[in-house]
């Protein structure tokens, strides 16, 4: 608001003068787009200017008068609302994209390429209407079985728990509709994908969120590193396979032939470290990981003294490789007895090298390629 000197004249407080009202909506400071101007009575008393179609997206608007006569009082302007801004609460929400660093993994049903968070200020009242996808950059889009949105609330961490549309089969573009209200706060979504057996560990996958279309308008989303690529690698262990409740502590080399070497805990009867039931077992790929034989036990102490499984675990390997004679040595921790303990709390393991009161360290060779032990 402005106010100029006035030309002449004589007033005192109360005397009424015309107030001349201009009103200009501007780009970044700019040229005027319009100007609206009205004469009217000023006075003691409250001026209401009703402005209609009056749309604003990041715009200034600026209150000017020009008073005919001198006169005591103030003049002040409020601003009292400006109904009708769909542009301008669009552009209140904000939303940004985020990847997690690891491989999409052959064998898992879900395989998260990227986080989009809506984040809608207090007070805005908004609905997802859909989110679009690009795909490319993706090596093969063949290598894709499906793709499908999950919802996870305002939590970060990826869910499968709330999907919020079908699965759906790969394409260079990706319009997937979503029909549900927008919290205030952070609205997070997910891009998962299902691959394909048959999907190569040379490719990578691409995809990017190229916007986020609301009840409020289209969404251009922040990505810092837009067309990111992620590679493709092989779930080769899960819970389950083949009745073993847990593989963990996963070790890998690859033998003076180039035979890739996976060892890891084989944890029979649940997910716990030593004491229990854990074997160590070997899976090798002649190919580069692309496929592996089937699982071997190499390292198994049975019912060693008369104890049952339970009381013999092998667990934590690590594996090495003697590149110039080509030779392989496995080793691990073994416990015999000690049942209910752990292997290094309380007296799981004692100071010395018996048998039965000190863990043991186990060591298999294999001199032709990992096949036997």
């Amino acid at each position: 608001m402005g106010s100029s000197p006035l030309n002449g004249g004589s007033g005192g407080g109360g005397e009424e003068g015309t107030l001349e009202n201009r009103i200009d909506r501007h780009h970044n400071a700019g040229t005027p787009e319009y100007g609206l101007t009205r004469e009217l009575r000023a006075g003691p008393h409250w001026l209401y200017l009703t402005l209609k179609g009056l749309r604003m997206s990041r715009s200034t608007v600026r209150f000017d008068c020009r008073c005919g006569r001198w006169f005591l009082g103030l003049v002040t302007v409020l601003c009292l609302g400006l109904p009708g801004r769909p542009l301008a609460a669009a552009e209140s929400v904000s939303v940004s994209v985020k990847r997690p660093v690891h491989p999409i993994l052959i064998r898992n049903e879900h395989g998260p390429l990227l986080r989009v968070v809506v984040d809608v200020p207090r007070g805005t009242t908004a609905r997802f209407v859909s989110v679009e996808f690009s795909l490319a950059g993706t090596t093969d889009l063949n290598d894709i079985a499906s793709l499908q949105l999950f919802g996870t609330g305002s939590q970060e961490a990826f869910s499968p728990q709330q999907p919020m549309g079908p699965a759906v089969a790969a394409a260079p573009k990706l319009n997937l509709p979503v029909d549900q209200p927008l919290a205030e706060g952070p609205n997070v979504v997910w891009l998962s994908c299902r691959l394909r057996d048959s999907a190569r560990l040379q490719h990578h996958l691409v995809a990017t969120c190229t916007a986020v279309v609301t009840s409020l308008g289209t969404l251009t989303p922040l990505d810092d590193v837009a067309c990111a690529r992620q590679r493709i690698g092989v779930a080769l262990r899960k819970a389950n396979d083949d009745g073993v409740h847990t593989y963990r502590i996963p070790a890998l080399t690859t033998s003076a032939k180039g035979t890739l070497l996976a060892v890891y805990d084989m944890r029979r009867r649940a997910g716990r470290d030593l004491q229990e039931d854990i074997d160590i077992g070997l899976s090798r790929s002649t190919d580069g990981g692309q496929t592996w034989e089937a699982p071997r036990v190499i390292m198994d102490m049975g019912q060693f003294g008369g104890l049952p499984a339970e009381q013999n675990g092998c667990s934590d390997p690590g594996i090495i490789v003697d590149q110039q004679t080509g030779e392989i040595l496995c080793f691990a921790v073994w416990m015999n007895g000690k049942p209910g303990k752990h292997q290094w709390g309380d007296d799981g393991s004692e100071a010395g090298f018996e048998i039965g009161k000190a863990a043991q360290l186990l060591v298999v060779r294999s001199r032709d390629d990992g096949l036997t032990w």
